[in-house]
């Protein structure tokens, strides 16, 4: 089972946000960090887990995520 991706990288800002604070569909605007390809949210409840979906073929993505999600928080707590 792919691990699902729960955080993806918004092009208007660019800030890593949560699937579930952004339009479902394509129309999320977000990115992969680790490919830079387009996300799709699947958070319409159709999905037993909200996530983000790859166009196409990604590996690394969900390390990628978390990696600089954190740093983002780290960040905005101001510990760095």
């Amino acid at each position: 089972m792919d691990p699902k991706l729960p955080f993806g990288l918004r092009i208007s800002d660019p800030r890593y946000v949560n699937v579930e604070s952004v339009p479902t569909g394509a129309k999320c605007g977000c990115l992969c960090p680790a490919c830079n390809g387009p996300l799709v949210a699947k958070n319409a409840g159709r999905q037993k887990i909200s996530h983000f979906a790859h166009k196409a073929d990604c590996v690394g993505a969900l390390e990628t995520v978390l990696n600089e999600t954190a740093k983002q928080i780290v960040r905005e707590l101001g510990f760095v």
